[in-house]
């Protein structure tokens, strides 16, 4: 099973947490800049705490992390992840500015391949409803 460590332990990686754990996602470590937090997500999940980025890169058991950081941490993250070796999901955006996300596309190059950007509303099950809801409602007036 992936060992999987989260980067940042705010709102959205709680959400990504539940998610993972449900799928059956194998939750290692958890870092985050305001340790109480880190401690008290890792403590719901059944996972560690790190208390650097480089600690859950270096980590045995970590093939994957979930970076979930403000935004302006997110190109950097990346960067890490993958010059570590792991495969690296990363909540949108991508970077605050087109120079950054430039930046990061143009370092990753090959390796681009490592990284996935979620959107994660695409999936989610109240916009999927909703969506279904305005396309019956549309063609149901259409139909008049």
């Amino acid at each position: 099973m992936i060992g999987i460590a989260l980067l940042g332990a705010g709102r959205m990686a709680r959400v990504h947490a539940k998610a993972i754990g449900a799928a059956g996602g194998r939750l290692v470590t958890v870092y985050d800049v305001v340790e109480a937090a880190a401690k008290s997500l890792a403590a719901e999940i059944g996972a560690s705490v790190a208390r650097s980025i480089k600690e859950v890169l270096h980590h045995p058991e970590v093939d994957a992390v979930l970076v979930v950081t403000s935004s302006d941490t997110h190109v950097d993250c990346i960067l890490q992840g993958i010059q570590a070796g792991k495969a690296v999901m990363c909540e949108k955006p991508l970077a605050p500015t087109l120079s950054d996300a430039q930046r990061c596309i143009n370092a990753l190059g090959a390796q681009a391949s490592k990284v996935f950007l979620a959107f994660n509303r695409r999936f989610d099950g109240a916009m999927q409803r909703s969506r279904e809801r305005l396309s019956w409602e549309k063609s149901a007036t259409s139909s008049k």
